[in-house]
């Protein structure tokens, strides 16, 4: 892992952390979290590589004839980046598990 990709997996951890209190008390939603999240790690969205498309995504692609469709396809997860934020804000002490 490049020092770049080090130092966003280190804030984005931190920043989770701090987050995780505010989430406890009801000030932040899993979906917001995830989102914050999600756009500190961008350094690191580089090592992802397309390794397959779904049959949805493939029916979006034909509909519009092969070209950037109208509706925004997104990389599937077989489970939501939101349910898993929500799971480890469960967590009562995370930083030290």
């Amino acid at each position: 892992m490049r020092e770049e990709e080090h130092e966003a997996v280190k804030r984005a951890f931190e920043h989770f952390l701090i987050d995780s209190k505010y989430y406890r008390v009801g000030d932040i939603s899993a979906s917001n979290i995830s989102g914050v999240i999600a756009k500190l790690l961008e350094p690191v969205r580089s090592a992802w590589r397309v390794v397959g498309i779904t049959e949805a995504a493939l029916t979006a692609f034909e509909q519009a004839n092969f070209t950037k469709p109208e509706t925004k396809l997104t990389r599937a997860h077989k489970i939501d980046h939101r349910a898993t934020i929500e799971e480890l804000l469960k967590k009562d002490n995370l930083a030290n598990s």
